[in-house]
């Protein structure tokens, strides 16, 4: 090749793009134009064989990377054996349990995924991709390895995790350059001294399986960075653990652990350790020469102290000892000046060491449970306090001198007996959550309003009577949670809070709401139940982003009609109330999922069959919609709904959600008109309507239908008389006329239908042809 051609590959590879595609994505592109453009593809969510996507595979001769993600494929995709220069590959398709021996036409492959497959096992021409330095096969059923691995030889990362193995797999020693192993989530009771020879292991993760000894083997891997234990059945670690000086990471958490022998102290590298859910009554004072540590997790153990040396841990920045039978912590804990994060939760402490204070780089400290009766000064000290935890405990107040806390963004304090808050609280303006369910507040300082960051407040279960109109000035507040409190109003101001999402005032003494909450229009949930509403202002149709509703068991009497404008509302509670009558708005909910009515408006009132995806609620004398239809998954898979004969006055719109619904029968109520979600059901065919709605059919389908026909229908359940008669020959007549006016795409008017069909008082079937590719049919029956 010549350098102009040298040059032009060049340029070439230069305009290559990444790509990312849904598998609706892959109808509206230009296949043949992207295709030998890509140098990255990735695509997700195709739940079948798709010839688009082969298209696309066939024609990306340059495609070095490719990711099938979410794909429900039993089996590759075709064309998918022509990308030889591939190099990275992840199918991840959830139902692959095949993987043809063409894989080993991919000779420049580096990264293989095969994870969360059905795969059993793997072609021996896997040991063909010579180049492979990541295999990752987790989540699939396998129980053995091909002999052809023993081909990889420059295999670094070999991932098994959850499947089949109860055994080590056999010829995995000979590669010799693997540094991670993961074989977590099989049933290993044991390690072969095979295993020995991989010699450059860095990573090995053998969680969840059923060891129950320390793998000797182990002890050979003077390299080894990670080594996870967890979930298994140890008793014991050996005193050999101490020729692992290159470990950085040990976790051994949820074993039967009862000590750790002195040699543990030689890991000096060891940066995290994890040692939680054992049965530890004490640490060896030799965790001291852990000097590197960052990371100590001893929670869930029966440690009743810990040794002095704990201290020595100076760049400790995360020790948790949760649930633990600690009463007292050493002094010592005090020279931990690194440590950022720590958590003593449901440890019976007496006191906190006053050293405790000399931790000013502690940016989280939990004691929730533990239980404190009076705040502990010394936290005051800890300025770089963001997050606080003091949950059940038996705290009556909070100290003033938590005004030097300045930096604290979140805290939380429920489940005590506070009475109060101390205005000083104020000045925490950097809060973001304050959190103070549980305890015995009738009031709130007024200073509570110059929390302006304020995002999530949680006040639940006090016994508030009021709130103070500052409440007003949390401009940022996302959530404000007053359930089971004592409230009778809300303050007008209650309408600055423009950003709230969540509002809960379930179980209060509320009678009414003001209409200043209107203002609220970016709520998404909103729960009034349990208090004494008699009625709901109208400015409660200004929730447009409202998802949630909830006004269970009040006193209400009736609904605002402005409530059909929540068109987005998904769950509505409305149970045990005073309703004589449900606004028809309600049926503008067209994505209401769930709504609780009372049993006399409900489906349950009348006397429906369900069978064969038929529902008839027919001659039942109802006056409304049954709203609840859309609880039941099984019936909103309805394909036929019989409602004739009844006084329905409307048919809502969220009749849109019968997606299946093929064939409506509505005919012999009180109809005015019909509703324009109705012409949205894909599925639809066949529609029976009373014919006084010819008109409003004309205006609703004028724009989608080219050719309209008519033929009479015999209906024998209609109370009409004379629908029981022969068509008359001017009947006749109207029809063959207006089928031949179609033809000829001479228009008929309103009046002509209304003179010749509604008049003549009988059900008729127009066939209606979409303007539409498929050019589909609908019978509506008139």
């Amino acid at each position: 090749m010549n350098n102009d051609d040298d040059n032009q590959n060049i340029i070439c590879k230069d305009f290559l793009i990444d790509k990312e595609l849904k598998a609706k994505d892959l109808l509206k592109i230009d296949l043949e134009k992207l295709a030998p453009t890509l140098k990255s593809l990735k695509v997700e969510g195709i739940e079948n064989e798709n010839l688009e996507l082969s298209q696309l595979i066939s024609n990306t001769k340059s495609l070095q990377k490719l990711s099938l993600e979410y794909i429900e494929f039993t089996e590759l995709p075709k064309g998918i054996e022509n990308l030889i220069n591939l190099k990275e590959l992840n199918l991840h398709c959830k139902k692959l349990n095949f993987l043809p021996k063409e894989i080993e036409k991919f000779k420049y492959l580096t990264i293989l995924n095969l994870c969360s497959n059905k795969l059993i096992n793997l072609p021996k021409e896997i040991g063909n991709l010579l180049n492979l330095q990541e295999l990752n096969i987790c989540d699939n059923y396998l129980n053995k390895l091909p002999k052809g691995i023993v081909n990889l030889k420059k295999l670094k990362k070999l991932n098994l995790n959850k499947n089949k193995f109860t055994d080590q797999p056999k010829r995995i020693e000979y590669l010799s350059n693997l540094q991670e192993l993961y074989l977590s989530n099989n049933g290993l009771t044991k390690l072969r001294k095979e295993i020995k020879k991989l010699i450059n292991l860095q990573k090995l993760d053998l969680s969840s399986n059923r060891l129950t000894e320390f793998p000797e083997e182990i002890i050979s891997f003077i390299h080894l960075k990670k080594l996870c234990l967890n979930n298994n059945i140890l008793t014991e670690l050996p005193n050999e653990i101490k020729n692992l000086l290159a470990l950085q990471e040990l976790n051994i958490s949820s074993n039967k652990i009862i000590e750790l022998p002195k040699e543990i102290g030689n890991l000096i590298n060891l940066q995290e350790l994890y040692l939680s859910n054992n049965k530890l009554t004490g640490l060896p004072k030799e965790i001291g020469h852990l000097t590197n540590l960052q990371t100590l997790n001893i929670t869930d153990n029966k440690l009743t102290e810990l040794p002095k040396e704990i201290g020595d841990l100076l760049n400790l920045q995360t020790l948790n000892i949760t649930d633990n039978k600690l009463t007292e912590l050493p002094k010592e804990i005090g020279n931990l000046l690194n440590l950022q994060n720590l958590q003593i939760n449901s440890v019976p402490l007496k006191r906190l060491p006053k050293e405790i204070e000399n931790l000013t780089n502690l940016q989280r400290l939990d004691l929730c449970n533990v239980p404190l009766k009076e705040f502990p000064k010394e936290i005051a000290a800890l300025t770089k306090l963001n997050n606080l935890s003091l949950n059940h405990n038996k705290l009556i107040e909070l100290p003033k001198e938590i005004i030097n806390l300045i930096n604290m963004q979140e805290l939380y304090l429920y489940n005590n007996q506070f009475t109060e808050l101390p205005k000083e609280i104020g000045i925490l303006i950097n809060l973001r959550v304050l959190n103070l369910w549980r305890n015995d507040l009738s009031r709130l300082p007024k200073e509570i309003g110059f929390l302006t960051n304020l995002q999530k407040l949680n006040i639940k279960d006090n016994r508030l009577i009021e709130l103070p109109k500052e409440i007003g000035h949390l401009v940022n507040l996302q959530e404000l949670d007053l359930n089971s409190n004592e409230l009778t109003k809300l303050p007008k101001d209650i309408e600055n809070l423009t950003k709230l999402q969540k509002l809960d005032l379930r179980s209060n003494r509320l009678t009414e709401l003001p209409k200043e909450i209107g203002n609220l229009i970016k709520l998404q949930y909103l729960n009034l139940n349990n208090n004494k509403l008699t009625k709901l202002p109208k400015e409660i149709g200004n929730f447009k982003e409202l998802q949630e509703l909830a006004i269970y068991n009040n006193q209400l009497i009736k609904l605002p009609k402005e409530i059909g404008n929540l068109i987005n509302l998904e769950k509505f509670y409305l149970q045990y109330n005073k309703l004589t009558e449900l606004p028809e708005e309600i049926g503008n909910m067209i994505r209401l999922k769930y709504i609780s009515i009372d049993y006399r408006f409900s489906i349950k009132k009348y006397s429906y069959k369900y069978y064969d995806f038929k529902l008839l609620l027919n001659n039942n004398n109802l006056n409304s919609f049954p709203y609840d239809i859309i609880n039941n998954i099984t019936i909103k898979m309805v394909k036929e709904v019989d409602l004739s004969n009844n006084y329905l006055t409307v048919i809502p719109s969220l009749i849109s959600q019968l997606k299946s619904l093929r064939k409506l029968d509505i005919h012999n109520n009180l109809l005015q008109t019909l509703p324009n979600t109705l012409w949205t059901l894909p599925k639809l065919e066949e529609l029976i309507i009373d014919n006084n709605l010819v008109l409003c059919i004309l205006k609703k389908i004028k724009i989608l239908f080219e050719e309209i026909r008519l033929k009479p229908v015999h209906d024998q359940n209609n109370t009409h008389d004379s629908l029981n008669n022969e068509a008359t020959d001017l009947e006749i007549h109207t029809i063959l006329n207006f089928i031949t006016l179609s033809k000829q795409n001479y228009p008929l008017t309103n009046d002509e239908l209304i003179e010749n069909i509604i008049n003549s008082n009988k059900i008729w079937q127009i066939l209606l042809l979409k303007r539409k590719k498929e050019m589909k049919k609908i019978n509506i029956l008139f």
